[in-house]
């Protein structure tokens, strides 16, 4: 919604003619907006403007204190906002550089996650979000990094981040409750039932 959207700092304007989504980075430390991630239409180029990555924090991060049963990280901000708009009151991050630079952006903000009791992994599942996923997972206490995916031909399912059998699901952290209902590509949704 508009609402959720002005929340997480993220709307619609132009860039170089063309219109154009717009997100928000603030600053780590101030909170002050000192980037902006510019999504075209095409998805092909989504520039950076202004601060570089390394000074912001994570998109959504200025909404929340630090500590809490879990928090989600997804992939991109329009996830994020899916995230956030159906679960307003729980924390919810993107990484600022997409699967590609996921590593580089959690480590950068490894305390603020690590305040969590649960970390729940949300990224896209393709090659890309997968591999981000085994790259990332190992970056913070065993035990608490949960992964979340969507298959589009069956029930997503929450699975830990160690290797297991894909058809041995774990308890689901506190706080996930009813049915989240999440965009994959296209107009296609799926329900993921916590």
């Amino acid at each position: 919604t508009e609402e959720t959207c002005r929340r997480f700092g993220y709307r619609i304007g132009r860039f170089k003619s063309q219109v154009c989504h717009i997100a928000e980075y603030r600053e780590i430390g101030t909170g002050a907006v000192i980037a902006q991630k510019i999504r075209l239409a095409d998805k092909t180029d989504m520039p950076f403007l202004g601060a570089k990555p390394a000074r912001c924090m994570l998109f959504g991060q200025h909404l929340w204190r630090t500590g809490g049963d879990w928090i989600v990280v997804t992939e991109g901000e329009i996830d994020a906002l899916s995230v956030g708009q159906v679960f307003p009151t729980r924390p919810v991050v993107s990484v600022i550089r997409g699967a590609d630079g996921a590593e580089k952006d959690l480590k950068q903000h490894l305390e603020f996650l690590e305040s969590f009791k649960n970390i729940i992994l949300c990224f896209d599942n393709d090659k890309a979000g997968r591999e981000a996923v085994a790259r990332c997972a190992p970056l913070f206490t065993p035990g608490k990094v949960k992964v979340a995916f969507t298959v589009p031909t069956a029930q997503p399912i929450l699975y830990p981040a160690a290797p297991v059998a894909a058809s041995v699901p774990v308890d689901v952290p506190k706080g996930f409750s009813g049915k989240f209902v999440w965009p994959l590509s296209g107009s296609l949704l799926t329900e993921i039932i916590f």
